[in-house]
């Protein structure tokens, strides 16, 4: 189901497995950071925070199974994905908060010369990374189109099938500008995520941009989920999942 593929790409794309903890930032602890005694420090808090987030990717799945089976389904109610949102959105709460403990302890014991280093390796990692977002965009486009094409053969009533590609349309529409804003915020080496020793401020108004992208792509897909259901039979419903 489609709806599943943009809230499930809209969880781990704009938030990622570990959001606001850097990526591979042991690597560049053990390059740049030149204290001993504060590398393996901060090698051992960020072990024992992967190790932690096990259980929240855990849910995660969870979340997105039970997501799955209702989007599956034609008797599903609003105030089934309401509170699924809930456990959703307290799950990333909860998950960005304590990687944001974590980063504040790990640069407590970097220093400002050796957090610039450490940037221009990340400056250079998300360059690499770039393309391959990209490739990952352009999966989700074609699958949007082939799920189109499949709508298009399946519902036989001509007016509600152009119906149904344009809640499509939209959908995809809203899902790639969002995905757009996420990027040009996770893709940026100058981002809040990645500066030493951000305010509070700064990281509230970034996560509330995070949680608000997941919200929006969440609710957009479960209305266009119900508006579909209106534009289908049982058995054309059956067909197009």
């Amino acid at each position: 189901m489609i709806w599943a593929l943009a809230i499930t790409a809209a969880i781990l794309i704009f938030s990622g497995e570990s959001p606001f903890i850097v990526k591979d930032l042991d690597k560049y602890v053990k390059t740049h950071v030149v204290d001993k005694a504060k590398q393996d420090k901060i090698i051992i808090l960020l072990k024992d925070s992967k190790d932690a987030r096990k259980d929240v990717v855990k849910l995660d799945k969870k979340h997105l199974k039970d997501l799955d089976k209702l989007l599956q389904a034609r008797d599903s109610k609003p105030n089934d994905y309401n509170v699924l949102l809930e456990e959703i959105l307290a799950s990333q709460a909860k998950s960005q908060k304590a990687n944001i403990a974590v980063m504040q302890e790990a640069q407590n014991d970097i220093t400002a010369e050796e957090w610039v280093a450490i940037q221009t390796d990340i400056k250079s990692s998300l360059e690499k990374s770039d393309e391959d977002r990209l490739k990952h965009l352009e999966k989700v486009e074609k699958y949007y189109e082939k799920w189109k094409s499949k709508v298009a053969k399946t519902i036989v009533d001509k007016e509600k099938s152009k119906q149904a590609i344009n809640i499509i349309d939209k959908n995809k529409e809203m899902f790639i500008g969002n995905y757009k804003k996420a990027q040009a915020e996770l893709m940026n080496p100058e981002s809040v995520m990645y500066k030493y020793k951000a305010s509070e401020t700064e990281l509230v108004e970034l996560r509330t941009m995070i949680i608000d992208l997941i919200k929006e792509v969440y609710k957009s897909s479960v209305d266009a989920h119900f508006e579909l259901i209106k534009l289908t039979t049982d058995e054309e419903w059956k067909k197009i999942n």
